[in-house]
């Protein structure tokens, strides 16, 4: 009797399961598979358990140790994904995954809707101190430097390092308007080079300077940063001893005041513009520029900017204005060219700035270039004023024009050329040059 009785619970077990459509004697099909009696075996179709707990979702038998049911061999369904259902594989979803590209600007892989790079949305990088703050600079140059008001005209006749320090230009409000305090030394003078500006005599024979030994004049040579913008005929390679051109001397003028000074070496648009002239210097200088770095040195490689938008290596994103030398280069003579213009001022002290404090330039302020309240020298009526500085630089030939106030005037050029001074100081380009 009770063999009969056993018998029929297995039957109507069986016979309900085929109804529910859970099982088949084969189980091929979805079943439900118990082991109520605890024999180590499912009631319906006596297959063994394992000693896996998981059930299987699909057929509701239990897992074994590689993950597939005992009953039905299917492994188990792979996790879903909360955002759009898909299965999970390593823990991300095949469907909606983030698509890794390749920034067309600083070649950054990101994952988002733009590179987090150079167009972001996270907050500055660089220093929790600024490294500029509460310290002496001083800019080393000519007019390849202060025609673009990165600092202001350093007259000739102004010897005394009294009246070259304490410079506004462009670097110093860049510096105030991030918060940081410096004092700029403004050791610029026009038609000079390294050798005229650290021999014993100048050789700028057409200048006032004629004779002067410069040197003399900086009675107080601790600086924390010295920045050098070399001439065209500056023997930068050369490390002989008492060599006025050689970087060297330079170097070890200012180190025996502070040993802990750094150097930034400025690359302007010249050192690009003038190489199809075959300008041996020049190419010996960009081809040196991984050897300072490797020492060093600090680079500013801002004519980079001007030579690549110009070629049309890169592009001003979004931008919908022409750009030609004209934007950049003041046009004031036949024999000109190469001189910055404001918005190459505002470039390279934008990317002297931010090469130093390691800061992005994205987002940078540069309202204060159009600002002639900031003017410390009213009888010279064109720094901080757009209008005036086109009126002067921009005379030759009759009628020429320049298009850098349109620049200055839109949002979306400002950001985008900021982009690129972030790509280029990223891909630091220049410890590969090789030019022959």
């Amino acid at each position: 009797m009770k063999k009969k009785l056993n018998g029929f619970k297995k039957f109507f077990a069986v016979s309900l399961a085929l109804v529910l459509g859970l099982c088949s004697f084969a189980c091929d099909a979805p079943c439900s598979h118990r082991d109520a009696n605890d024999d180590g075996k499912c009631d319906i179709c006596t297959v063994e358990f394992t000693d896996a707990k998981d059930l299987c979702e699909i057929c509701g038998g239990e897992l074994d140790g590689d993950g597939k049911c005992a009953a039905c061999d299917k492994p188990a369904p792979a996790e879903k994904c909360e955002n759009c259902g898909g299965d999970l594989i390593n823990g991300e979803c095949e469907a909606c995954k983030p698509v890794v590209q390749t920034c067309v600007l600083c070649r950054d892989e990101y994952t988002g809707e733009q590179c987090e790079f150079c167009d972001g949305a996270l907050p500055d990088g660089g220093n929790a101190v600024n490294p500029l703050d509460g310290k002496k600079i001083i800019f080393i140059g000519n007019s390849y430097t202060y025609y673009g008001q990165t600092v202001h005209n350093g007259s000739s006749n102004n010897l005394t390092q009294a009246k070259r320090t304490g410079d506004k230009g462009f670097f110093y409000q860049m510096c105030k308007s991030n918060g940081v305090d410096v004092s700029v030394t403004n050791w610029t003078f026009d038609g000079h080079n390294l050798r005229y500006l650290f021999s014993d005599s100048c050789g700028a024979t057409n200048k006032s300077c004629a004779g002067e030994n410069h040197k003399s004049y900086l009675t107080d040579r601790y600086f924390d940063y010295v920045v050098l913008q070399p001439g065209k005929n500056d023997i930068l390679d050369e490390t002989s001893e008492g060599d006025a051109s050689a970087i060297q001397f330079v170097i070890d003028f200012f180190k025996t005041a502070n040993p802990n000074v750094k150097f930034v070496l400025l690359v302007p648009y010249h050192c690009y513009g003038k190489i199809g002239s075959d300008l041996i210097l020049t190419k010996t200088y960009l081809n040196k520029l991984k050897t300072y770095a490797d020492q060093g040195m600090i680079v500013s490689d801002w004519g980079s900017v001007v030579q690549d938008i110009l070629d049309k290596k890169v592009q001003v994103p979004n931008s919908t204005l022409q750009y030609t030398k004209n934007t950049f280069v003041i046009s004031k003579s036949a024999k000109d060219g190469y001189h910055p213009n404001m918005l190459s001022g505002y470039i390279t002290t934008l990317m002297t700035y931010c090469a130093i404090t390691g800061e992005r330039a994205r987002g940078k302020a540069y309202d204060f270039c159009s600002n002639s309240s900031l003017n410390p020298t009213p009888s010279i009526n064109y720094y901080f004023h757009i209008p005036n500085f086109i009126a002067k630089f921009y005379t030759y030939p009759t009628g020429v024009t320049t298009n850098f106030n349109e620049v200055f005037a839109s949002e979306i050029d400002m950001l985008g050329i900021q982009k690129i001074v972030d790509a280029k100081l990223k891909l630091k380009e220049y410890t590969t040059y090789n030019y022959s």
